[in-house]
């Protein structure tokens, strides 16, 4: 999203928006949240929602790092480079545990390696050089442009899932609101 932000500011310089973070998905209905990002199938109860992106992820590191593994021939070999580790204890997101059962690679996960709970920090330490990390596609692909992290997109695994647009089906949306959904759609 906030890449987007000035493209959406300029189409609509009268919307001021209030971005939030939460440690949990929050009740739309509820919680008096207008427009909600889930990670999912696109199926929540009371809530109407419209698919952003698919879920490619692939793995990531700093273009140094990524040049230094000259043994990085296998989806395998990954396994001897350093891993940083997603975790979020609320949320239901994909670990390396994953990725390595879609390439139908045996892993045990690791008592050592990085672990952050915001996938903010998972990129800055990516960036910085601390390893290897997951890259949500959508996410990542202005900072791969910009040569700021590099990926192996021949070993992207498409999920199934998506992050999708959320809005309560039941609580009608302010003339903004609606603006902004409208614009956030035709984007994708």
């Amino acid at each position: 999203m906030v890449p987007r932000l000035a493209a959406l500011h300029t189409a609509h310089p009268g919307i001021d928006l209030r971005l939030q973070t939460f440690e949990r998905e929050p009740d739309i209905g509820a919680e008096g949240v207008s427009l909600a990002m889930r990670r999912g199938h696109g199926d929540w109860p009371g809530c109407h929602c419209h698919l952003i992106a698919p879920e490619v992820i692939a793995p990531i590191a700093a273009p140094r790092v990524m040049a230094a593994t000259i043994n990085l021939a296998t989806v395998a070999n990954l396994l001897n480079q350093a891993l940083i580790h997603l975790e979020e204890p609320i949320r239901d997101r994909p670990s390396w545990a994953d990725f390595f059962d879609h390439w139908q690679v045996s892993y045990t996960e690791p008592r050592t390696g990085l672990r952050l709970n915001d996938y903010a920090l998972i990129l800055q330490a990516a960036i910085a050089g601390e390893g290897f990390a997951f890259s949500w596609q959508h996410v990542t692909k202005g900072l791969i442009s910009q040569g700021l992290l590099a990926a192996r997109p021949e070993w992207s695994w498409k999920t199934g899932a998506g992050f999708y647009l959320v809005w309560s089906a039941t609580t009608h949306l302010s003339p903004q609101a609606e603006k902004v959904r409208d614009w956030l759609t035709h984007l994708s």
